[in-house]
């Protein structure tokens, strides 16, 4: 099927006249008549014949030009490519009936599947839908119980309606008889503060005119305390007073009387009364103000107490170096003109939780981080009191960190007072005597208590830890003729002190501001530096609430206020000296640190950690003080007072001690001669040995060897 080209050539055997030939030829089935051709064409050609079977006839003349009768043929065969085979199309027809019967089947199978999977998909939509009937069956019948339960509820909360309306009665009478009960309790206070008034103004007397009289040029403690018990009457005859005043606006019989004055002027004089407090404090007190002069209408004694109390607040609670600023300006409050005063300052500020209940009466916040005293929790409330009572309002703003800030606003109109409220101008100058009474100056001491203690081997060292600088003197006035005496203001200056002094006793109050006195104790007795130091607690509370705590933190004692000097006193010697009686076990006990004393586990820690380290280098003659604290991570100077304190020896007593108890042990065990075992712990002259061993037991090595033996 390859050869689609054909060519033939073909000849006549007559020889006479070639030229004269002619020839006639046709390929039957592939061409329907003869071609006619001379004799110069001999060949005959033929392309794309098409398979099949095909018969090439050839005729030819003489050279008389007479035709033959009879062609000449030849069977020619042009066989087919084999696509066009009848095998290779019964093949095709094969493969396509096959494939066709495979896609039918796969198609099949698909159908099949797709029907079981429909089928499967039915049954478990079908599951479903049962199982969701039948879940709205129960909701159904849940919403049938709710309902019902619904029902109840609803009668239970028609009773409970009732009852509690029957229980809003009951505490409206509750509040109603509480209410009755804190004016009966604040009536009865307001009487005994009346009645404390007369018994305060014969103390009063007599200690001014002492103080007036006497020079007391040679008995300069008896002016101290004379100024102590002014300065303490003073404080309870100003709280007396507020008290009163408390009384008066609770029953409303607290009168307003304002006058026209010069209100700028009214609060320079006011400044420049706290000027000398705040020099004394070491605080930068500012007076800013945009007005040369303001006349308006207010309550001159009212508006001095409004401003004592923010003022000395403000100077309570904020640290030296702080800043205080008093400041006045116009603004329109609540579409009113009103002044507005601002009293503002650098302390730690009020926790915001605390900050809507700050005027509330009685109210003390609990921050640990704010210093100064611990108020009695009246000024605020009668601050705010009296700023309402001119028709004013006072606020208050405080992050609770970066100090705090009160306005105060009063009306600038008179139109706002009643007229029996508005009283004639007061002739001269106003005394402020409420300030200048109750003012009060922290800087008492005239002999510096916070400077050198008093000087004396062999007086012990006591810190006395203490917020309230009057009780503070009386404290250091009591203890310092047989004590050296040292003064922390709080719970962090105590700790400070504490590390570098190491004093023989810390007495602290519990009622302090910042850290208080059981925080302060935790401190100390869980550093080891500090954890030897025994501690005396004050306490204003009689609950053993507090003792129990104080104990389990390992202090030694405690003493209730108002206590008695010679009972503080004597429970300081107590305790001093049952530290001697500690010691002597120490010497002479057979063990190194003795099993009858009781010390806490830091302390026995730190102890342990000494011996150890003696019986690291108990051959080392060379070792000493120095190289012992370097080891314990403590000065030398430390390490010396606190190993006096727990064991009364010195370093070097100590070591020595350790080193004969050592040797005594070598002794009993008879292996070493008493040279060797001088020399084995650390005696570089067996002769010294010898002595030093006889002062602490008593006999001679060799007596002691055959008492062993």
């Amino acid at each position: 099927h390859k050869d689609r080209f054909l060519s033939f050539e073909f000849a006549s055997l007559d020889f006479v006249a070639p030229k004269k030939l002619k020839y006639r030829y046709m390929l039957e089935g592939f061409e329907e008549g003869w071609n006619e051709v001379d004799a110069g064409q001999r060949i005959i050609s033929y392309t794309n014949v098409p398979s099949g079977t095909y018969t090439l006839k050839i005729l030819g003349t003489n050279s008389d030009g007479i035709w033959s009768r009879t062609p000449t043929m030849i069977a020619i065969e042009v066989r087919p490519p084999f696509w066009q085979t009848f095998w290779f199309k019964l093949v095709i027809v094969a493969a396509i009936m096959l494939i066709f019967l495979s896609i039918l089947r796969v198609r099949t199978q698909m159908l099949t599947n797709q029907k079981r999977v429909l089928e499967q998909e039915v049954e478990e939509r079908t599951r479903d839908l049962k199982e969701a009937n039948s879940m709205l069956e129960q909701k159904q019948e849940e919403i049938v119980k709710q309902s019902e339960k619904i029902a109840r509820q609803r009668d239970n909360l028609s009773e409970q309606n009732k009852v509690l309306e029957e229980q809003k009665n009951e505490i409206q009478l509750m509040a109603e008889r509480l209410h009755e009960s804190d004016q009966m309790k604040l009536k009865f206070f307001t009487n005994i503060s009346h009645e404390f008034r007369t018994p305060l103004t014969l103390i009063m007397g007599p200690t001014e005119k002492l103080m007036r009289q006497n020079d007391f040029g040679d008995s300069p403690k008896i002016k101290r305390e004379l100024e102590l018990i002014y300065r303490n009457e003073r404080r309870l005859f100003k709280l007396i007073n507020q008290l009163l005043e408390v009384r008066r606006v609770e029953t409303g019989n607290l009168k307003l009387e304002v006058a026209r004055d010069d209100l700028i002027a009214y609060l320079q004089g006011i400044y420049e009364l706290f000027l000398p407090y705040a020099e004394k404090k070491e605080i930068d007190f500012q007076f800013m103000t945009d007005l040369s002069g303001l006349e308006i209408y207010f309550d001159a004694d009212k508006v001095e107490k409004i401003f004592y109390n923010l003022l000395s607040n403000a100077f309570k609670h904020t640290p030296k170096r702080g800043k205080v600023v008093l400041e006045t300006g116009i603004s329109v409050h609540k579409g009113q003109e009103m002044v507005r005063i601002t009293v503002s300052d650098t302390g730690p500020g009020i926790p915001e939780e605390h900050l809507t209940h700050i005027f509330d009466r009685f109210f003390q916040i609990t921050n640990k981080h704010r210093s100064g005293k611990i108020s009695s929790g009246i000024g605020l409330s009668l601050s705010r009191d009296l700023v309402e009572r001119h028709y004013g309002e006072i606020q208050v703003q405080s992050d609770g960190q970066s100090g705090t800030t009160f306005h105060v606003f009063i009306p600038l109109s008179e139109a706002c007072y009643q007229p029996g409220e508005i009283m004639e101008p007061a002739e001269g100058e106003y005394s402020m005597e409420y300030i200048n009474s109750m003012i009060e100056i922290y800087d008492y001491f005239v002999d510096d208590p916070h400077g050198a203690p008093l000087v004396g081997e062999d007086l012990f060292r006591i810190l006395v830890v203490e917020d309230n600088l009057d009780m503070q003197k009386y404290l250091y006035n009591e203890l310092s003729e047989s004590y050296n005496v040292l003064l922390a203001q709080d719970g962090e200056e105590g700790i400070e002190i504490s590390r570098q002094n190491l004093p023989d006793l810390i007495l602290s109050d519990i009622m302090m501001p910042g850290m208080d006195g059981l925080e302060f104790c935790k401190h100390l007795k869980s550093e080891e530096l500090t954890s030897h130091i025994p501690i005396i607690l004050v306490t204003a509370k009689s609950g053993k609430e507090n003792e129990i705590v104080g104990f389990e933190l390992g202090i030694d004692d405690y003493i209730t206020k108002p206590f008695d000097a010679d009972v503080l006193k004597l429970k300081i010697r107590n305790i001093l000296e049952s530290r001697k009686q500690i010691a002597l076990k120490f010497f002479s006990a057979s063990n190194y640190i003795p099993d009858n004393i009781k010390i806490n586990q830091i302390d026995q820690g730190f102890l342990e950690k000494f011996v150890k380290l003696v019986e690291d280098n108990i051959d080392d003659s060379e070792l000493s003080g120095d190289m012992i604290a370097c080891e314990l991570g403590m000065s030398k100077g430390n390490l010396y007072k606190k190993l006096k304190t727990l064991t009364g020896m010195t370093v070097n007593i100590f070591v020595r001690s350790i080193r004969l108890k050592v040797a005594a042990r070598m002794l009993r065990q008879g292996r070493y001669n008493i040279s060797e075992v001088a020399y084995a712990v650390g005696f570089n002259n067996p002769k010294y040995f010898s002595t030093c061993f006889s002062e602490m037991f008593s006999m001679a090595p060799k007596e002691y060897m055959r008492s062993a033996g």
